[in-house]
């Protein structure tokens, strides 16, 4: 007999949810649509992006420039642009379509990473979040890797706070499919399975779990591997995936530049150091090297720098929306993104804190935001690189939300009943 009433649970939480998504759908059309001149194409990522997705389609052929092959990008967003231009034309707008119909289907996708834990309630919460966060909804806008990896790197932790849960094979294998194809739309993620091992391995009750995280790491390695081999034969190197490493740690080792990037003094800097560098490991391997001597020369300045990149990390907000640009500080624009912002952070703070004593349960998603922020305090760091996180933080923060919800609720209910005693 309780079978027909959870039955019918069910089917309002998906219909629900099924509403959510068309509506997340709905708005990134919307903004694709009639705000495309908000975004720009000529941004010099999108630029990159463009002329290795041209080349791919004209003479199948992974260039940058005619004749000269790069492993300075990750293979898959070239992919999927050439795909989408060899199929409509050269025309931002149909990526930019599609993009708005990816970027869509990530409040399902929260609604599935929050279910098991949290329950259907607080996961309908997140899924909406989701569909009405503004950063989420301009990324796919952008020509950015942002949009395709954030919905991938989602799926990933979908099957990891399974595996973590449940200790099923198959989904250590699915979440090592999905990490490894993530690695390859951006590589952000390539050392994160060693992270999380090691993490494991501190921890007595986790540490039988050794075995699987190394499974998952060996399915996200053979996901890659076929790309490393393209790297050794064409650079005669060993390239894991992309070339530019150098340029991200130097910029971020830069003491006097405060670690951030300063456009047209950064780069003439970083040219001047590799003028004689003939290819792009040789002139990852100068900046390294000059690197750690900034490190050495200035170690006190350093550890400020690096303080003052996980403060940003946190607090900053992306300030370049809506064009992708550096712009003069408008502060109602800013006030409004803050407004969105903020209360994820401090509403995921305390969902962290609510959620800790299954923290086991939470590891892969508390792990990722560790990692995150001790990478972004070694390399040159933008508050767009923070953005693929804010959908598990908003998972966290939905958390603190509901049961916030549920205990002004009681509290009314009980002052209700109160005063009519009274009366």
């Amino acid at each position: 007999m309780t079978r027909i009433p959870e039955r019918q649970e069910t089917d309002r939480t998906l219909r629900a949810l099924a509403w959510i998504v068309l509506a997340a759908v709905l708005i990134r059309l919307a903004f694709v649509l009639f705000f495309s001149g908000f975004t720009e194409q000529d941004l010099g990522d999108s630029v990159r992006y463009n002329r290795v997705a041209k080349f791919l389609l004209e003479r199948h052929a992974f260039w940058e420039y005619v004749r000269k092959p790069t492993a300075f990008v990750p293979p898959l967003y070239p992919a999927f642009l050439a795909g989408v231009y060899g199929l409509f034309g050269f025309h931002a707008i149909a990526v930019k379509i599609i993009q708005a119909l990816v970027g869509g289907l990530l409040p399902w996708v929260v609604f599935k990473a929050a279910r098991r834990n949290l329950g259907d309630r607080t996961a309908l919460v997140a899924a909406a979040w989701t569909a009405v966060y503004p950063e989420l909804i301009v990324m796919t806008g952008y020509l950015y890797t942002e949009t395709l990896f954030i919905l991938v790197q989602a799926l990933a932790f979908v099957f990891l706070l399974a595996a973590f849960r449940d200790d099923r094979r198959r989904d250590w294998i699915g979440a090592g499919l999905l990490l490894g194809v993530s690695v390859l739309i951006r590589n952000i993620l390539l050392m994160f399975p060693v992270f999380l091992l090691l993490i494991c391995l501190a921890d007595a009750e986790l540490r039988k779990r050794w075995k699987r995280v190394v499974l998952s790491a060996a399915v996200m390695a053979a996901v890659v591997l076929p790309w490393t081999a393209r790297n050794a034969l064409v650079f005669h190197e060993f390239i894991p995936v992309t070339t530019g490493a150098g340029n991200e740690f130097w910029i971020g080792s830069d003491v006097s530049r405060g670690g951030r990037h300063r456009h047209g003094e950064s780069l003439e800097a970083i040219r001047a150091l590799t003028k004689d560098a003939r290819t792009e490991t040789e002139k990852d391997r100068m900046l390294i090297a000059d690197a750690i001597r900034n490190i050495r020369s200035r170690p006190l300045g350093y550890v400020r720098v690096c303080l003052g990149k996980a403060f940003r990390a946190l607090f900053q907000v992306y300030e370049n929306v809506p064009t992708g640009r550096s712009r003069r500080i408008n502060p109602f624009l800013l006030l409004m993104l803050g407004l969105f912002y903020y209360p994820v952070l401090v509403l995921g703070a305390a969902g962290i804190w609510i959620t800790r004593r299954r923290w086991r349960l939470w590891l892969p998603l508390t792990a990722l935001f560790a990692y995150s922020i001790l990478l972004f305090m070694a390399v040159h760091f933008v508050p767009r690189y923070r953005i693929p996180l804010i959908p598990f933080c908003i998972v966290f923060a939905s958390a603190a939300a509901v049961r916030a919800a549920d205990r002004l609720s009681g509290r009314l209910a009980s002052q209700g009943v109160s005063w009519i005693s009274r009366k």
